[in-house]
């Protein structure tokens, strides 16, 4: 399956979960948000969430600043 993050191409087995894709990425979880087709998915469904071929994934990271 491939998918789209951050503007990157990114190929993952089929039914791969948003937990699945951080782990992957080897992303720290804190602090960050996904949004999947433009739709944020909050982090308690990401173990349930499953991926779609093309689906365009946008990984925000929280910044402190003034």
């Amino acid at each position: 399956m491939k998918i789209d993050v951050n503007g990157e191409p990114v190929e993952l087995s089929a039914q791969a979960t948003l937990a699945q894709l951080i782990d992957v990425l080897k992303q720290d979880v804190s602090g960050i948000a996904i949004a999947v087709n433009q739709t944020i998915v909050p982090q308690h469904e990401w173990d349930q969430y499953l991926l779609q071929d093309r689906d365009s994934i946008a990984l925000f990271r929280a910044i402190a600043g003034g």
